[in-house]
């Protein structure tokens, strides 16, 4: 008799266990994944299925100032996809697609065309090989990829420690970076945006999270919204791919945690570097991207439903 219960309440706690992982949501997740302050009134709508992470910048739902709709769009690579979602970019009328991702990533993964397609442009934002511990460490992450992949968390947590790389630190600088070492690709890619013919547009680099997140942030900026609001767009990627991050961040270890999802630390880092430089954020647009004040009103022109923007701190 105490055999069968002891049976019976291991049963019921495994069912347990088996309902709290099957109930777990995103907007209420345990698994460490930060989310947009306004998670529960966001609607996952991606049109495209053979990308993951495909959308509009995501608003504050109060938002004053509104971007006109199918005007921009955020995006992980698009080297796959469907024959449907060629058909819906055309519907669309999407004519500009920007690729942040290195050189190498776009040749191993070349994105596909579309008929409306008129402008491919590569701003290509990569490891800078003269920056040795930042280009070690992606070396030794890509070393441990099949032990990642594995899910062998202990031996890539004694294999980081074993070879000196922080991975909070190297994710941390890597943000950086994006603020202090690629201003060309950036002003590259805000001056696409002067030209009303080059939209509707597509910005993506691999998971369209890290680089794609950076330039959302800067576009919305640009555009009058806040750094919270900036940083609420940034975060709805891990509601677009909670599915995926569900299974990759079960079991990590915390020391681990910066190895998937958007991270709020890692944003702030950028706009940190570039706030500490530029306390006015047009100072930053005009002086270290080299936009005039008429090229911002342009493009804020082409992309708002209502242009009265104030010239704000971040």
């Amino acid at each position: 008799m105490k055999a069968v219960l002891i049976s019976v309440a291991i049963t019921m706690v495994y069912a347990v266990s088996l309902a709290v992982e099957a109930e777990e949501q995103p907007c209420s997740n345990t698994l460490n994944i930060e989310m947009p302050e306004y998670c529960s009134s966001i609607r996952v709508m991606n049109p495209l299925s053979g990308v993951q992470n495909f959308r509009p910048l995501q608003l504050p739902p109060q938002a004053v100032i509104r971007i006109k709709p199918d005007t921009l769009y955020r995006s992980a690579s698009l080297n796959q996809l469907t024959a449907k979602d060629r058909l819906w970019l055309e519907g669309q009328g999407v004519r500009s697609v920007v690729d942040f991702r290195s050189l190498k990533e776009s040749s191993d993964k070349p994105d596909q065309v579309f008929d409306t397609l008129d402008f491919k442009v590569a701003l290509p934002i990569g490891v800078d090989p003269k920056d040795n511990y930042e280009l070690k460490g992606h070396e030794v992450l890509e070393a441990l990829k099949g032990l990642i992949e594995k899910k062998d968390y202990k031996t890539v947590s004694w294999l980081l420690r074993l070879s000196g790389v922080n991975l909070y630190e190297l994710r941390i600088k890597r943000y950086q970076d994006f603020a202090k070492d690629f201003s060309i690709q950036t002003a590259r890619f805000m001056r696409l945006l002067i030209d009303p013919g080059n939209l509707p547009l597509v910005f993506h680099c691999e998971g369209g999270k890290d680089r794609t997140g950076f330039h959302a942030a800067v576009m919305l900026l640009t555009l009058g919204y806040s750094r919270e609001d900036a940083m609420n767009d940034y975060l709805t990627t891990n509601l677009y791919t909670f599915e995926k991050l569900k299974v990759q961040m079960k079991g990590l270890p915390r020391s681990l945690n910066f190895l998937y999802a958007a991270h709020k630390d890692e944003l702030s880092a950028a706009l940190d570097v570039i706030q500490e430089r530029y306390p006015v954020f047009d100072d930053y647009l005009q002086q270290e991207l080299g936009l005039s004040s008429q090229d911002l009103e342009v493009i804020r022109t082409n992309l708002l439903e209502n242009r009265r923007v104030a010239n704000h701190e971040i």
